[in-house]
């Protein structure tokens, strides 16, 4: 079995060149997913690299003002697909393992978009995903970023858009059928962290405002996996990362300290078969 540890952080624009390698050294991360980027790619990689890790920037797709990606393989494992505005796609052909498609994606902000805009950017993004697992053959997909959606929230849930669900073993039926019409399904382990029960924090994004309905604390960063991924998914890997390893990413009241981020990092494990 080959362990890889993602990481996956929206930085906020903030320059937290310190803060993700003390993360990756700390968690021995194998890849780094970030959205809303503000680094200084040549720094980054020196911090990163300090113990001659070898991390590597993965060009040219993915260096846009959006999203950057920095993994340990070097750039010919790593195979761009497509970007977009709001995604961007690739695969990572793991040596001597399995192909692995990932999507890494920053779906519309809440507070300049209806909900209803939101849910309808989810369907599009995922019809895309339906159609590039056809493309390439391959349906070991994982979709990881900042869904500005809750778990619970219906353009998570609803078939036409994610189709994300809470229990693992439903989702490995892998499908339903709704009026006749087949809809494949994402397992997504994220209802587990809207909570304290268990977790040092009880999401990724705090946000209070004066209405009379407010979760106070929001899972917007997520982790769906296809069904052919649960049995190599660490469940207890799971977690929303509240220091670098060196420092608390907290305020003293226990929340995302925006002098870093107003999101907090999150980081899982997948164990992949060897062929």
């Amino acid at each position: 079995m080959q362990r890889l540890n993602f990481l996956f952080w929206n930085t906020n624009r903030k320059p937290l060149i310190k803060e993700i390698a003390n993360i990756a050294k700390h968690n021995n991360i194998d890849v780094i997913l970030l959205a809303e980027p503000n680094l200084n790619d040549a720094q980054l990689l020196l911090e990163l690299n300090l113990e001659q890790v070898e991390y590597e920037f993965q060009n040219p797709i993915f260096q846009s003002n959006k999203f950057k990606v920095i993994t340990k393989f070097s750039t010919h494992f790593i195979i761009p697909i497509e970007q977009e505005d709001r995604y961007v796609c690739f695969k990572i052909k793991v040596p001597v393992g399995e192909e692995l498609l990932i999507f890494l994606i920053h779906l519309p902000d809440k507070r300049n978009n209806q909900p209803e805009s939101i849910r309808s950017y989810a369907g599009r993004v995922a019809r895309r995903i339906n159609e590039i697992e056809i493309e390439q053959n391959l349906n070991n997909t994982v979709v990881i970023g900042d869904f500005n959606m809750n778990p619970s929230d219906i353009g998570m849930v609803d078939a036409e858009s994610f189709h994300a669900i809470m229990d693992s073993e439903i989702a490995k039926n892998e499908s339903r059928i709704v009026s006749k019409e087949k809809y494949y399904y994402f397992y997504n382990p994220m209802w587990s962290l809207h909570g304290d029960i268990g977790n040092n924090v009880a999401g990724s994004y705090f946000y209070k405002n004066a209405e009379l309905v407010n979760y106070h604390w929001n899972v917007f960063d997520q982790v769906l996996l296809r069904p052919s991924l649960i049995d190599n998914f660490e469940k207890d890997s799971l977690r929303f990362v509240d220091s670098d390893g060196e420092k608390t990413l907290l305020t003293k009241r226990g929340i995302p300290n925006d002098e870093y981020s107003d999101h907090l990092p999150l980081i899982f494990t997948l164990n992949l078969d060897l062929k």
